[in-house]
């Protein structure tokens, strides 16, 4: 009795590992099964490689990937595999011309004038503007965020470019300080004031 049970229980954990092997069903009931080997089998054919090689390249079972292109040559299952694609995958197909040139969210409409964009992609700003932006932030009262919403930049640009007109006002009282050989002029002390 407690052998029957233990040579079962082995007989289970074997065909558990063999399933578990290549982790794809090979279930014929299952219709996304069907449609998940019908695209390997019909991408392998436009591939242009070997049963082999296109398993080993996906981590698929060759064995498994053979035995669906014979069910499925032998007309044994047929099945429409793009129709069991998510709907965001699927191609739109209209009958109507104002249907073919249909607009998906992942590209853009097919129109033959190039569209500008209602913002520029990169703004450049002066150095004059840099340090009018930076200027805003110091007024009472202001918040660094509440000063890039205005100018339709993120706080972190601002923070950039605060540490850039610290850093170029730094470098030019060092500057001014070396051409004053080596004396704090008053016009160098009022920049660092």
């Amino acid at each position: 009795m407690r052998r029957e049970k233990r040579r079962e229980e082995r007989e289970k954990g074997l065909k558990r590992r063999q399933r578990r092997r290549f982790s794809v069903s090979t279930n014929t009931q299952s219709r996304a099964v069907q449609a998940f080997w019908a695209m390997h089998v019909e991408a392998t054919n436009w591939s242009g490689m070997g049963v082999r090689e296109y398993a080993a390249a996906l981590s698929l079972s060759p064995y498994a990937l053979r035995k669906w292109r014979d069910r499925l040559d032998d007309g044994e299952i047929e099945i429409d595999w793009r129709a069991h694609l998510h709907p965001s995958a699927r191609p739109v197909v209209g009958t109507s011309a104002k249907e073919s040139a249909s607009e998906s969210h992942l590209t853009g409409a097919a129109n033959d004038a190039a569209q500008t964009p209602a913002t520029p992609v990169r703004r450049f700003f002066s150095d004059e503007q840099k340090l009018a932006i930076v200027m805003e932030t110091e007024q009472p009262g202001t918040t660094v965020s509440s000063v890039a919403r205005k100018h339709g930049i993120v706080t972190g640009l601002l923070f950039r470019l605060a540490g850039g007109v610290r850093r170029s006002a730094k470098e030019t009282c060092k500057t001014r300080f070396r051409r004053a050989g080596g004396r704090r002029s008053s016009h160098a002390l009022s920049a660092t004031a």
